[in-house]
């Protein structure tokens, strides 16, 4: 994974800190806790999301989700639904490329 900021190590450390209460921060809170601008915070969550670090639902509130959380099938559903239309890959070839890449980063 590409490298962060030291924004978006804050905001993510906001993240982890937030879920282990149970539930996604809202970009309202992470605004006001991280001292953001909203506009900035969600530039940053692109910028997380982009990078791998973090998953959204579009149009879902507090729907941020860790990816290190996620299963490998979770992830590869994520990126199927991420491209869909745009390149024509199976839901097999793509768990078997995470599967890779999760075996090298280790």
């Amino acid at each position: 994974m590409e490298t962060l900021t030291p924004s978006q190590v804050n905001i993510l450390g906001y993240i982890k800190m937030h879920l282990r209460r149970g539930y996604s921060p809202s970009m309202q809170d992470i605004s006001d806790n991280i001292g953001m601008c909203p506009s900035a915070v969600q530039y940053q969550l692109n910028q997380l999301e982009r990078k791998g670090h973090i998953v959204r639902e579009r149009n879902q509130a507090r729907s941020i989700r860790l990816t290190d959380e996620m299963t490998i099938e979770q992830r590869a559903d994520k990126f199927l639904e991420a491209i869909a239309g745009q390149v024509t890959l199976t839901r097999e070839a793509v768990i078997a490329a995470f599967k890779q890449m999760d075996e090298v980063a280790a």
